[in-house]
């Protein structure tokens, strides 16, 4: 459903995209060198590393 979707909407998934079901946040791209972190109540931070 989300693939056909992102089709009718111009935006298809592309051989490299993530795609993660359920996601708590909107889609953002991520620039090499950044980290991107994440903190959930009574869960581990989460930090995302970009090469």
């Amino acid at each position: 459903m989300l693939v056909r979707k992102l089709i009718e909407l111009g935006t298809p998934v592309r051989k490299g995209h993530l795609v993660l079901s359920g996601a708590m946040a909107p889609m953002v791209n991520i620039k090499p060198g950044v980290d991107l972190r994440f903190n959930f109540e009574q869960l581990d931070e989460l930090v995302l590393k970009a090469n």
